[in-house]
């Protein structure tokens, strides 16, 4: 599994800089702090976010696709 940072992302639920960490887990785009552990998984099929961790507010992070296909 390859993990890539994403530079300046902050962690919507401990508020940590540069710790969120993206890789494909089962073809799903899957978003992990690596301090708190916090994970949310991208749907491929709808573009919709599912946390494994209750959020105490809304992520004000707009995840974008800059790979090239």
């Amino acid at each position: 599994m390859n993990k890539k940072f994403i530079a300046g992302a902050t962690c919507p639920n401990c508020g940590n800089i540069d710790a969120i960490v993206t890789y494909v887990q089962s073809g799903c785009k899957v978003f992990e702090c690596i301090d708190c552990h916090h994970i949310e998984h991208l749907d491929s099929d709808n573009g919709k976010k599912q946390s494994t961790k209750k959020k105490s507010q809304e992520s004000m992070i707009q995840w974008i696709n800059i790979e090239n296909d």
